[in-house]
């Protein structure tokens, strides 16, 4: 009788990405129902999110994962990406506040969707595989 191999999951290994998925979410669910002339309460909540994300990368730091058979690992290579790319989308929202607000588009729809950007350039610097890196591409 053959053995089923059930593969290793790790979900700690996506832990930052499911963050910062979850506020871009919230952040859409928000935008729609939360009626207003200003949005840059979004600005201010999806930096929160960018920090509670960086301090579940911090904690990673020294303790290499593997998670999904080998296709993501969390090292410190990719930590070092993450927290680089987390960073940029930091002064990205801090810039597009200023915009939003001296051309008078309040479209909150920008502050999730540099959140998404930024989940894909993470899945991207962790993916070890090319069908991993393609599905960061396509997030």
């Amino acid at each position: 009788m053959e053995t089923i191999v059930i593969p290793a999951i790790n979900m700690a290994v996506i832990a930052p990405e499911v963050i910062l998925s979850l506020f871009a979410m919230a952040l859409l669910l928000i935008n729609v129902f939360v009626k207003g002339e200003s949005t840059a309460y979004l600005g201010y909540l999806s930096i929160a999110g960018i920090i509670v994300t960086l301090f579940s990368l911090v904690s990673g730091w020294g303790y290499p994962l593997e998670g999904f058979s080998g296709t993501i690992v969390q090292d410190n290579f990719a930590i070092f990406f993450k927290v680089i790319f987390l960073i940029s989308a930091a002064m990205s929202i801090l810039i597009t506040d200023r915009y939003i607000v001296r051309e008078g588009c309040n479209q909150g729809e920008i502050y999730p969707l540099i959140l998404f950007a930024t989940v894909g350039m993470m899945l991207m610097a962790a993916g070890t595989d090319l069908m991993t890196i393609f599905l960061g591409l396509e997030v």
